[in-house]
């Protein structure tokens, strides 16, 4: 645009050139005078620096007379853009041969002006009055005139090639999160600080998480000269399905576009523009990049100021590639006992993660863990942890979890319906975090089997007599032990006992008393008064009594088992009061009697 006004400027300070000394000419040679000829103009940019830029002009002027004009001749010339005053010259002395003349003039133009030049352009919808205003004297004669001012406008449309209908999606690792649609690009009011650029989108949720931007970040580049970057506060919280009208203000450094015009002009007048804004969201306080491109654009800008004043525009296609993203793995999780606590114990995970990522991506991950164990598909014990910033290759990371004393009654009844078996399942789930959303990562379950063996003592086979004043009154000859219906309240032992009576009369199991322990925890400590068995003399009966435990007391029993290394001591006492002739004596049945070790493995 400068360009096209230096070309109107030194067009129209060479006619009152030659206005001038034909003035002069005329003063001194009479009516004899013919005016000269301006045969041709031709103008180029010269030397460029950060606070000038040359513009040279070659002009040709035919002088008809026979004899030369002298050089007393003065011009004076100005032009503006848009009222601002970009340069101003003069030479004097000019004098004309007869015949062909070529005379150069160089001006120069202020750089520093044209920052001044862009806010009114931009402000004026990229529109221009180039103006050129120029004068003529001559020394010690009483001529001289201020010519009308020569006026051109230039108008472009920068922004233009940015606005885009169609959709795009915005893509992490071919997973789409955001469709951007009906995106529009215009200049905002620009100062000699800021020249705003008002980006409007559409946008759009497509992702089955919640997406979010806390602002933008923005860079925007012409010829490699950074003229605009920084942040903007603008952002959007959208739900699965939800869609906004979405405006971000990236923002020109209007001083910078001096330094842009000098690459502009080093680089034949062609300039590559190109505008990047990236999301940004905001972690533990401070605002982290994502690298989520909201607007990317480049255009390719050519002009002629110095020729025809032509502009012309073009976008650049730009890639639409997606992040490229690979999930990290858990690879590894090891589980043990930590702190025991009244009502909790905790389970310390240690996880072991791999991080396939490096660079700006590897960075920005984060790791959000949550962690289940069921114990027969009880959920006993959760936990959940957010890791830091994920290092390429292996990270370990510690997971607490709790597991809740309060839920063994129900688990363990369900051990002893089925026939002391129990199924351990650890289920991590693990999503990644990537600032403006989380995508599920893969994870295993790990499952173990847990087993007891607690009755086992209580089935036997071997004859026992039972003695009273030293003779011997029956025999047990079998005991046989399995568990009934557990629920969280109870848990029936089904015992079944054969005695033998080896006396001639008949003899009476008056009552039966039993206690059971784990570790002090007294599951049971009854007696039976409302059955009475009698056997026959000399026969033998199998009687059927019902020990039962109570199994909310697991809840107590449970932080002493963790305590001891999950080991507990199981005590059983059995007694029968034996009525005969001989007398009435409590009798210990020896084989529901005894204490045995409890250990169990969960992890």
């Amino acid at each position: 645009m400068v360009e096209r006004a230096t070309a109107l400027k030194v067009g129209a300070a060479l006619l009152l050139l030659v206005g001038a000394v034909g003035g002069l000419y005329v003063y001194q040679l009479g009516s004899n005078f013919e005016q000269p000829e301006l045969r041709a103009v031709e103008t180029e940019f010269g030397a460029v620096t950060a606070e000038t830029t040359a513009v040279q002009s070659h002009v040709v002027v035919y002088n008809p007379n026979n004899e030369s004009i002298p050089g007393a001749a003065a011009v004076q010339y100005e032009v503006r853009m848009n009222r601002v005053t970009m340069a101003e010259g003069s030479k004097g002395g000019v004098g004309l041969a007869p015949g062909r003349n070529e005379i150069n003039i160089t001006a120069e133009l202020d750089n520093e002006k044209v920052p001044a030049w862009w806010v009114t352009h931009v402000n004026n919808d990229e529109r221009t009055v180039l103006s050129i205003a120029p004068s003529v004297s001559v020394t010690g004669v009483p001529v001289g005139s201020d010519l009308p001012p020569q006026n051109r406008t230039i108008t472009t449309d920068l922004l233009g090639s940015f606005s885009r209908e169609e959709p795009r999606a915005v893509a992490i690792d071919d997973r789409t999160l955001l469709v951007v649609s009906n995106q529009t690009a215009r200049w905002g009011d620009a100062d000699l600080e800021r020249s705003p650029i008002v980006v409007t989108s559409r946008v759009e949720n497509r992702h089955d998480e919640l997406v979010r931007l806390d602002g933008t970040e923005y860079r925007i580049e012409m010829n490699g000269v950074v003229v605009g970057n920084g942040t903007t506060d603008e952002g959007f919280v959208l739900q699965p399905g939800e869609s906004t009208a979405y405006t971000v203000r990236p923002a020109i450094d209007t001083p910078r576009m001096q330094a842009w015009w000098v690459s502009h002009l080093q680089n034949n007048q062609t300039t590559r523009l190109s505008v990047e804004v990236y999301g940004v969201v905001e972690r533990d306080g401070d605002r982290q990049r994502v690298p989520v491109s909201v607007f990317e654009r480049e255009a390719r800008i050519q002009s002629a100021f110095l020729g025809d004043g032509n502009t012309t525009v073009e976008p650049v296609e730009t890639s639409d590639e997606s992040l490229s993203f690979r999930e990290p793995v858990l690879v590894g999780t090891e589980s043990d006992w930590g702190t025991v606590g009244e009502r909790t114990t905790d389970i310390e995970s240690r996880l072991v993660v791999d991080n396939p990522n490096d660079g700006e991506v590897g960075q920005l991950l984060r790791l959000q863990l949550d962690q289940q164990t069921t114990i027969n598909d009880v959920a006993v014990a959760n936990g959940s942890t957010t890791t830091g910033t994920l290092d390429s290759g292996t990270n370990e990371f510690t997971l607490t979890s709790e597991f809740r004393h309060s839920t063994v009654p129900a688990w363990w009844a369900r051990h002893l319906n089925r026939d002391e078996v129990s199924t351990v399942v650890t289920q991590t789930d693990a999503a990644v975090d990537v600032g403006v959303t989380t995508l599920d990562a893969p994870t295993e379950d790990r499952e173990r089997t847990l087993e007891t063996d607690l009755l086992a003592d209580f089935n036997d086979t071997s004859n026992r007599a039972v003695e009273q004043n030293g003779r011997q009154v029956a025999t047990i000859t079998e005991t046989r032990a399995a568990w009934g219906k557990a629920t969280e309240q109870r848990a029936p032992i089904q015992s079944a006992v054969t005695i033998r009576n080896e006396r001639t009369r008949s003899i009476t199991i008056e009552d039966i008393t039993y206690t059971v322990q784990l570790n002090g925890v007294v599951l049971a400590a009854n007696r039976t008064v409302d059955e009475r068995y009698q056997i026959a003399p000399l026969s033998t009966r199998t009687i059927d009594p019902t020990f039962v435990l109570d199994n909310s007391k697991m809840a107590a029993w449970w932080p002493t088992h963790v305590r001891n290394g999950e080991s507990s001591t199981l005590e059983t006492e059995v007694y029968l009061t034996v009525s005969s002739p001989l007398g009435e004596k409590r009798v210990k049945v020896d084989s529901f009697s005894g204490n045995q070790t409890v250990t169990t493995d969960v992890f």
